[in-house]
Order: C-alpha cells, then sequence, then structure tokens
C-alpha cells in the first residue's frame, strides 16, 4: 500500500478497518439507487469522474508528501542535536540502518 512508507499508523488503521469499510460503503450503495448511478457514472469516465480523481490524487499526494517532509524534518532536528552532544556518528548510523 503507497501509504505505509509515509504513515505507518494510518497504513495500520487502514487495513484494520477495510472489510467494515467496504461492508458500509456497499451497504449505503444498495439502499440509495442515486448513489449507485452516480458511481456508475463516475466509473465510466465521466468529466465529474476525472475532477474527484484528480483532487483526489491531489489530497494524496499532499498527505504523503507532508509525512515524509516531517519524517525529513524530525530526523534532521535529531541529528543537530546529536550533534551538539557529540554523538553525531551515532545518531548517522542509526539512519543508515
Amino acid at each position: 500500500m503507497a501509504v505505509r512508507p509515509a504513515d505507518p499508523l494510518l497504513a495500520d488503521v487502514i487495513d484494520e478497518h477495510a472489510a467494515q469499510a467496504g461492508a458500509a460503503w456497499a451497504h449505503w450503495i444498495e439502499s440509495e439507487p442515486k448513489v449507485a448511478a452516480l458511481l456508475q457514472r463516475l466509473m465510466i469516465g465521466t468529466p465529474l469522474g476525472e475532477v474527484i480523481g484528480v483532487h483526489v490524487a491531489i489530497v494524496f499526494t499532499y498527505t504523503v508528501a507532508r509525512a515524509a517532509y516531517r519524517d525529513a524534518a524530525r530526523e534532521r532536528t535529531e541529528g543537530e542535536a546529536a550533534a551538539g552532544d557529540g554523538a553525531a556518528e551515532a545518531a548517522a548510523a542509526d539512519r543508515l540502518a
């Protein structure tokens, strides 16, 4: 899954709730003919589907990028702190491991 490298905790939550979420979506779609019709139209490539798809991709990419930036900033801060106490070599070795 593409989320796991950027946010393992979120990936675990998604994995844990995927079946329940899928069942809830299926129940909603079965109970609402308008929802089923909308989803069918989106699946065949309508302009609305394109708009939604692009925006979902933007939000997903932004989320993953922010998580990567946050991790890099934390590693940089930890490295600077380690350099200040004379443990720079240990911090570098930890990052490489």
